[in-house]
This record gives C-alpha cells, structure tokens and sequence, in this order.
C-alpha cells in the first residue's frame, strides 16, 4: 500500500491511495473460495468448480468487483493507521479508478478526522459560580419528610383540605352520557395529586362528609386521560370519607426507636440531615464549578466539529437513554410517543448538548496533550482499586483481559487529571 495523495482542508482528508495488483490476485482468489461454495452448474459437484469454467458461465466480474473491495477497504484500513488519522466518519466521495489487468490499483476518498483545535487561555480562568449553602429551612424540610414517612392516616370530621384523602360514590358524565370509567362507588383520590385533574380537587377542597356536590370540569387537550382531554365532564358526588395524615412528634424517644441513623436525640438528627446536606452540596458545588470551568475553557478555543462526530454523540446519547428506558420496561418508540415526540425529533434535540460534549471532549484532549498529561500505571491501579471488583486487582489482570480496553481507560484517567488541574487553576469566585 502507498498514500499518493494526502491533503488536509479543515477537518477533512483527502487520499489518494495505491495498492499492488498482488493484492488484487490474492482478493480473487478469496473471492471464488467464497463463490464457489454456492455456485451449481451440471456436471459438477457444488463446491468442486473450477474457476476456468465459473468464469466462462457466470464472468469474472462478479469476482472481479468482490476482490476490489476487498483490497480497498483493507487498503483504506492500512493507510489510516500508517497516517495515524482519527477518523470520526466513514469516507466519502469514494472514486476507483478502472482497473487494469497486472497494473496496480488507485482510488480516492475524502474522510472526516477530529478538527484542530486552537485553544485559547484555559490555565487560571475566570469563573463566578454561586455557591449554594445548607440553611436551618432544608434541615426541617428533610426533618418533615422523615415525620412524613411515619405518618398515619385517620378519620376525620373537619372540611377536606389539600393531601386529604376522600373516599366517594361518584357519577361521570361524557356529553351527556355516563362515563363508565369514573363511575362507581367507592372511589377515591388524594386531594393535590391530580387524579382527576386540578379543578375537580379544587371543587372538592372545604367538603365534608356526607356532603353531595355537582359541578362540571373542563379538561385542557393534553390531559392525561385522553378520553376526556378537550373535553367537559359533569360530576356528582357524595362524600363517604376524609382521612388525614398525623405526623408523629419529634423527639428523643421517636429517633431513638424509629429510625435506622446512628442517630439518638434530636439534635443528633439534626446534625446528621445537615451533614449528609452538607455533603450533597459540595459535590453539586464542585460540579457546578467543573462545569463552569470546562464551559470557559471550552468557548476560549476555536474548531469546526464534524457533524460525524456530533452524529455519533447523539448516538451515544440515544443507546443511554435506551437502555434507561429498559430497566423502567419501556422502549424508545413508547417512551417517544408518551413524550408526544418522535425519535427523529428527540435526537435533533439532544444535537446542540451534544455538540457542546464534542467541543469539550476536544478541548479537554488538546490541553492534555499540549501539557504531556499522562495516566501512568500508579493511577491505573488507583481506579482499579475504586471498583471493588473480585475480577480486576491490578493494571495486569487488564493487561489479560481482552474485554477491557486499557488504552480507553488511560485516556479517561489522563482527561479527568486534565480536567482537575484546569479546576485546581482556575480562580473562582
């Protein structure tokens, strides 16, 4: 293989690539093997064919155009990594010349590679980030929510009010005509949940029981229950019931003996909820500013991105939310008509954060190999560590291990080192 012609425009290649008829000779070879598995002509056994009389009844160009493809795309394969060019798209514009019979064989292409990138400043950047703080407010918040979890719910004789529970016979009727689906007795909902949509709890906040209400609800067109939606529904109902939550009194004696915590007084609790707040935070925080950093860092350099690359991010982003949707038991199709969307338009979607992700993808690579930022075999072992597997123990059991590509893995360790000394240098405030 010889790359006659290698120029660069942009993020764009094109080759001009020459093999030897050698190769040729051999791909025909390989392409009759193929052939003749499958060729039958009378007087021959299948599979015994001579490729004298295959070529004199079915022609050598099938074996022919089989062969130059074969010595094409490994060609192409050979060139790329001779140049060592970080294609992110297959190649266009693919043009074989007419073969002549023992003359070598010559074609051209054009192939996307990732872009150069000129970067711009990225040590010491400037970053104003609002640090968010653990208040007395979400303390109490998470202190209700943990009441809440021990609440329970009794009869009572006072006017219905939002988080109630009412229990009613209720007739529905659809232009005129009972509407099955919500008429019976016994129903229920809980008030603010929007079972039946926000104004028929609204008509239901301040009713006690025994009381026998009639109002109409008109439902907006994207209502959940499409058998409605657009539409208006009469409703009578008498109220049978009305539960409330009572939430049990904080104290020693409940955090000692209901819940789980490390946890024995009230004031241990409390100052449990704020540092588990407190960590929470400063992860968000430290996110919050890593962001930020990558944003600045990312608009202070220049390249033109390859829709290929975008093509493929969006891909990535796509087969994620797939597989998300599987462990929920849906698919992408369903997941996009609940969305009121179709896949098309999902993925066209996600294209602008996608793009974004490339740009600092290449960035971030530019600034580690301009630094010579490396994942040495210390840092290997270090993440290894992390993953508490019984399978991997060192960089060797990788080394082993034909799964796990260890070059991938350095290159995810030498970036998020990359990442960490843009941060540790930025100044924030």
């Amino acid at each position: 293989m010889k790359v006659l012609k290698n120029k660069r425009k942009g993020y764009t290649v094109s080759l001009e690539i020459e093999e030897s008829h050698d190769a040729i000779d051999g791909a025909l070879d390989v392409a009759f093997k193929k052939y003749r598995k499958q060729a039958q002509l009378p007087g021959f056994r299948k599979g015994k064919l001579t490729r004298s009389m295959f070529e004199k009844h079915f022609g050598k160009e099938i074996l022919m155009d089989d062969a130059i493809n074969h010595v094409v795309n490994d060609a192409y394969r050979a060139a790329i990594e001779e140049l060592e060019l970080p294609v992110v798209d297959y190649p266009t514009e693919l043009n074989v010349k007419e073969y002549k019979e023992n003359q070598p064989i010559v074609f051209s292409l054009n192939v996307d590679v990732e872009p150069e990138v000129k970067l711009g400043k990225y040590k010491g950047v400037k970053v104003k980030v609002e640090q968010e703080k653990v208040t007395d407010e979400d303390v109490q918040t998470e202190i209700e929510a943990t009441l809440d979890r021990f609440g329970e719910f009794g009869t009572v004789d006072e006017p219905a009010k939002a988080q109630d529970i009412l229990r009613f016979h209720m007739k529905a009727k659809l232009d005129g005509v009972e509407y099955e689906l919500w008429s019976r007795e016994n129903a229920g909902c809980r008030l603010g949940l929007g079972s039946y949509g926000e104004a028929f709890d609204s008509e239901l906040e301040g009713a006690k029981k025994d009381d026998k209400k009639q109002f109409s609800v008109s439902y907006a067109d994207d209502f959940q229950n499409t058998d409605v939606a657009g539409k208006k529904v009469e409703f009578e109902i008498e109220v049978l019931d009305i539960r409330r939550k009572t939430l049990p009194e904080l104290t020693d004696e409940f955090v000692k003996e209901k819940l789980d915590d490390d946890v024995n007084t009230v004031s241990e609790l409390k100052a449990s909820i704020r540092k588990k707040k407190e960590d929470e935070l400063k992860q968000q925080n430290e996110n919050k500013v890593r962001e930020a950093v990558l944003d600045e860092v990312t608009d202070n350099s220049k390249m033109e991105v390859p829709k290929g690359m975008v093509d493929r991010e969006v891909e990535s982003n796509i087969r994620m939310l797939e597989s998300q949707l599987r462990q929920s038991g849906l698919d992408l199709a369903k997941y996009a008509e609940l969305m009121q969307k179709d896949i098309e338009g999902m993925k066209e979607e996600m294209r602008p954060t996608a793009e974004t992700r490339v740009k600092r993808g290449l960035a971030v690579k530019a600034i580690r190999e301009k630094e010579k930022i490396e994942a040495t075999d210390e840092d290997v072992n270090a993440e290894i560590e992390k993953w508490n597997s019984p399978k991997f123990k060192s960089i060797d059991d990788l080394k082993s291990n034909a799964a796990v590509h260890l070059d991938d893995l350095r290159a995810s360790i030498a970036e998020d080192k990359t990442i960490k000394m843009l941060v540790s240098n930025a100044k924030i405030s």
